[in-house]
C-alpha cells in the first residue's frame, strides 16, 4: 500500500515537471496559431484591397 501511494505521489510530481519542461511548447503552439490567424486575415484584407484597386483600374 504505501509502494502505491509513493508512486502516485511520484507521478503527479513527474506531471507538474512535464508541464514546466514543456510550457514553452505549449506557448510556442499559441503563438503560431495566433500569429497563423492574423496573417490569414492580413491575406483577405489585402486580397480585398487588391480587388478594388483592380476595380479601379478597369473603371479608368
Amino acid at each position: 500500500m504505501l509502494k502505491r501511494k509513493t508512486n502516485f505521489g511520484n507521478s503527479r510530481n513527474i506531471q507538474i515537471v512535464d508541464l514546466r519542461r514543456h510550457w514553452h511548447h505549449i506557448t510556442f503552439i499559441l503563438t503560431a496559431a495566433l500569429t497563423f490567424q492574423c496573417k490569414t486575415k492580413l491575406i483577405t484584407y489585402n486580397t480585398i484591397q487588391n480587388k478594388t484597386i483592380q476595380r479601379n483600374i478597369w473603371k479608368e
